[in-house]
């Protein structure tokens, strides 16, 4: 058994409870002489679970993961280190929800924290033609903004219209706290960022 899958395996055991018995087999076959290929125990996987694995093996372990599992750089995420909730799980999430997701991936929600960063996602949204996603942007105080990482949110990517005709943010319904971003969704607007309110439901990336 590779160092690689080992050391992912037994940070999934740790958290997961209803893959006990895999784990429990895994670790028995690694202490015997029976042989087990990695590839065989991914394969093994209920579908969710075998997700979480090799996505986490892309990213922690690229070139064994091509090698063992002939994973491709570009599957799923485009080789970027990020989590398309359109590719990966259809449909449209709350704020919370997204956010949820992407902690049990051990991931977070994408934050724009720079101008280029912030241009390479809205070519991601518009190549995909993605009518809006959630960030980890979120309220705190005013029209003070900060990112799931601490830092606070620039004013480089706010749109200059909504449902006002008001630049962003403008919190026009109240409680307007979740920071999402919206492809030309008001007339004469770009692909741009826009203070919402948490409960509507939306796509997202998780990083």
């Amino acid at each position: 058994m590779s160092l690689q899958f080992a050391t992912i395996r037994d940070r999934h055991c740790a958290q997961v409870v209803r893959t006990k018995a895999f784990c429990q087999r895994t670790e028995q076959a690694s202490q015997s002489s029976k042989v087990w290929t990695d590839l065989g125990m991914i394969m093994g996987l209920e579908e969710d679970v075998k997700e979480h694995v090799l996505h986490k093996i892309r990213h922690t372990a690229k070139k064994y993961a091509q090698t063992m599992i002939n994973v491709e750089p570009a599957d799923k995420d485009g080789g970027n280190g990020l989590w398309l909730s359109w590719e990966n799980k259809p449909g449209k999430f709350t704020w919370g929800e997204a956010d949820a997701t992407c902690r049990g991936l051990g991931l977070q929600l994408v934050s724009l924290d720079s101008p280029g960063k912030n241009n390479n996602i809205n070519g991601l949204i518009g190549s995909n033609n993605i009518e809006y996603i959630w960030t980890s942007g979120r309220r705190s105080g005013g029209n003070n903004f900060v990112w799931g990482n601490g830092q606070r949110v620039g004013n480089y990517g706010w749109g200059q219209t909504g449902g006002n005709r008001r630049p962003q943010p403008d919190n026009r319904a109240g409680g307007e706290d979740c920071l999402a971003v919206l492809n030309r969704f008001y007339p004469g607007d770009g692909i741009t960022w826009h203070d919402v309110q948490c409960h509507h439901k939306k796509p997202f990336i998780c990083e």
